[in-house]
């Protein structure tokens, strides 16, 4: 089944007087990058590419990638995920801090469960840390 082709009459492409533009000649570079040009400012350009990606077309300027720019290329996300600002980012680092600290502290109290969820962690995080070491202190804390 092919995909839905309703997006190409959005396409600026569409109605073009050269439509030779669209599929240059090997060796035509500049050619090649005026179509790319138009491809993107063109408001179709990501369904164009995933429809070139979804046929594996290997002809022509499609979602403004040549065939050897599409080749084995997903299409583009369209948008960005925003970045995160520096006061978030701290208030991030410092919700983190905290946990930790409780399960250290947890973990200094006996608690097992706590002692393990650290293990975990920073063998996951592969920290030069002793990965045994909360739960040895768990296990000292609680005989005692």
């Amino acid at each position: 089944m092919n995909p839905p082709t309703q997006w190409m009459r959005d396409g600026l492409c569409t109605g073009s007087p050269t439509p030779d533009l669209w599929f240059p000649e090997p060796g035509q570079w500049d050619v090649a990058e005026q179509a790319k040009a138009i491809c993107t400012a063109c408001p179709v350009q990501a369904e164009c590419l995933a429809y070139a990606s979804a046929l594996g077309i290997r002809h022509g300027i499609w979602g403004g990638t040549a065939p050897k720019d599409r080749n084995g290329r997903k299409a583009p996300r369209r948008q960005e995920q925003p970045q995160m600002d520096r006061a978030a980012r701290s208030r991030k680092n410092e919700t983190e801090r905290n946990r930790r600290r409780r399960l250290r502290e947890a973990a200094a109290a006996g608690d097992l469960t706590a002692a393990e969820r650290l293990e975990r962690e920073r063998t996951r995080k592969r920290s030069p840390e002793d990965p045994a070491a909360a739960r040895r202190q768990a296990r000292k804390a609680r005989a005692s």
